[in-house]
């Protein structure tokens, strides 16, 4: 539903796939006369990413997916990437495990800490 004074809203329409029906989820799409799709980080899209980008473009679709699928293509990406805040993860493990006192640390002087 459109707020007073807007002459455009978007509208959210759903499509469920289950693999392997990612095709007819982006039929269904185009049917339903979809703008775009939004693709989540799940077990089932993320081994199958190559092939919904490629879906996406062969029904012309704008893709919007996680960041970890980017390398598949896609008009966008958003999120956080897991493997870099692992690498974060592992270098801040690291540091404490060294000893530097937790306010020479730049993560302690984001969250308030120093």
């Amino acid at each position: 539903m459109c707020e007073p004074g807007y002459t455009k809203c978007a509208s959210r329409r759903w499509v469920q796939a289950a693999n392997p029906e990612f095709d007819a989820a982006f039929e269904a799409a185009v049917k339903q006369r979809a703008g775009a799709v939004l693709v989540l980080s799940t077990p089932v899209t993320t081994p199958n990413r190559k092939t919904i980008a490629q879906l996406s473009l062969k029904h012309r679709l704008p893709l919007l997916s996680p960041r970890d699928h980017a390398d598949a293509g896609g008009l966008m990406s958003f999120g956080t990437s897991f493997s870099e805040a692992t690498k974060h993860s592992a270098l801040y493990a690291a540091k404490f495990s060294t000893g530097p006192s937790l306010p020479s640390c730049r993560l302690s002087e984001s969250l308030g800490m120093s």
